[in-house]
């Protein structure tokens, strides 16, 4: 949208174009259906959910992991709606610079990535949990001592962090849970995590103004305080 010889039209014609990609790309994807047999009843959603959570229930294991997707999603909500206000009035109002910060934040979530697909050592859960506590950690400097390269420093690890979190937690899900209700265990997973993101928009929303950067503050701190919470029960489960 910072291209001036891009209108909106011709920005939604590539976003739309984008959507299409996807689909494309999902299509190469190998995937072979297996008839399901007749001595399987089928089951409404409302059972197949309780039976799910009956599961998470048995499992603590899975409940942490989920516990972190609807942290970071409710982060996440915050974190969205902070960027454009810092992004108007910080830095001018220029719709270049919040531009560089999304652009800035997709090519972290490129490397991210790469590092997870080229990363030798297998990932745990323990060390995805440990990033987000150093990124925490980060947004409470930033937020500190806010700069247009102190906040792009945000973007980039945000896009790294959040690359390598989304592509090992739900690795770990399917690692932890029996083939039979995997399917339940993530309709219930994404139920939570999509369902905190607007709460947090509800309740970062109207503060954000009062906040301004201290936002960033914040959110480092909630995210830094609640996956160090979540490192200490892993130990002990």
């Amino acid at each position: 949208m910072a291209i001036k010889s891009i209108d909106f039209n011709e920005f939604l014609i590539i976003n739309a174009c984008s959507y299409l990609a996807a689909i494309l790309l999902n299509g190469l994807i190998p995937y072979h259906y297996e008839t399901k047999s007749n001595n399987q009843p089928n089951q409404s959603a409302f059972k197949s959910t309780l039976l799910g959570l009956q599961y998470i229930k048995k499992h603590p294991i899975l409940m942490i992991n989920m516990l972190a997707m609807g942290i970071f999603n409710f982060c996440y909500a915050g974190f969205m709606l902070t960027a454009p206000y810092v992004g108007h009035h910080f830095f001018g109002g220029q719709s270049n610079h919040y531009s560089l910060f999304l652009t800035i934040a997709a090519l972290g979530g490129l490397l991210g990535g790469l590092w997870l697909t080229l990363q030798k050592r297998q990932i745990t859960a323990k060390t995805i949990y440990r990033e987000q506590l150093f990124y925490g950690l980060i947004l409470m400097i930033c937020g500190l001592f806010l700069s247009l390269p102190s906040w792009l420093l945000i973007a980039l690890t945000f896009g790294i962090v959040q690359a390598r979190f989304f592509g090992g937690i739900t690795t770990f899900i399917q690692q932890e849970t029996d083939l039979p209700y995997l399917g339940r265990i993530f309709g219930v997973t994404f139920l939570f995590f999509d369902g905190v993101q607007p709460l947090g928009d509800f309740i970062f929303g109207p503060f954000i103004s009062i906040w301004h950067q201290w936002t960033y503050v914040i959110l480092g701190s909630i995210i830094s305080l609640s996956f160090l919470l979540l490192l200490h029960l892993n130990r002990r489960v």
